[in-house]
């Protein structure tokens, strides 16, 4: 049962009492929206000073546990999605996994010719024809990631037809192509986001980012992917272990 009264004979500070409060209040999931009261709704609610409420806020703050936006309010700071890099992985598979709220929307599939730069990752010629799907993925119905795509359509002719927005794109090429995978190799680079990017994820221009660049391989070390990820920083991190 969540505390609802300050204990003013206790001698735990009372601003460290609030902020107990509000964080078992945060974790219940009973703040609409994630929307915390106002300042002066807090101190009229406790009987407190607006010094001792910003004081509990503060903490919270500096704890990552709220963000304040100027002109809307204070606002739970959603978890972030953990990834780690020590293994292959599918955001999309792991997120089931985790059965966590994911979904993938499909904004753009088509046959196009390479650039340049993909045409020598992926070895092909210039007049070969690729596979390129555009989505964005959500958790908890928010837009968080988007994709671009690109896989030669001589070794995957029918790709678009299939079912890209529920079943793994890997699924697809391993169960109905019969094609093994062997690795990945990614650049990981800290980015900000661009205007058309920003609108896309739902967020502000200049708003911190990934940019995860992927190239996929077969078993006979053959480059069979190009995947471009654009990764909201303010839900997700990317964890690695080193050994000495």
């Amino acid at each position: 049962m969540i505390q609802s009264k300050l204990d003013r004979r206790s001698p735990i500070p009372l601003y460290y009492q609030l902020k107990e409060i509000l964080l078992d209040l945060i974790k219940s999931g009973e703040l609409e929206g994630g929307r915390l009261p106002t300042e002066e709704e807090l101190s009229t609610k406790y009987s407190v000073s607006r010094g001792t409420v910003r004081k509990a806020l503060a903490e919270l703050e500096s704890e990552g546990l709220i963000v304040t936006e100027a002109g809307r309010g204070t606002f739970v700071v959603k978890p972030k999605f953990e990834q780690s890099l020590l293994k292959f992985y599918s955001i999309g598979r792991e997120m089931r996994e985790r059965d966590e709220d994911f979904r993938t929307r499909v904004m753009i599939k088509e046959i196009t010719k390479p650039t340049r730069g993909i045409q020598e990752v992926l070895k092909i010629a210039e007049g070969d024809d690729l596979n390129r799907i555009v989505r964005v993925r959500y958790l908890e119905n928010e837009p968080v990631i988007m994709e671009s795509i690109f896989i030669p359509v001589r070794v995957c002719s029918k790709l678009l037809e299939e079912d890209i927005e529920s079943v793994p794109i890997y699924d697809i090429l391993e169960d109905k192509y019969n094609l093994k995978i062997l690795k990945v190799k990614e650049t990981l680079e800290p980015v900000i986001l661009k205007r058309e990017e920003a609108k896309i994820l739902e967020s502000k221009v200049g708003d911190p980012a990934f940019l995860i660049e992927r190239v996929t391989y077969l078993i006979d070390d053959k480059p069979i992917e190009v995947r471009k990820s654009i990764i909201r920083g303010d839900r997700f991190k990317f964890t690695t272990e080193l050994y000495r």
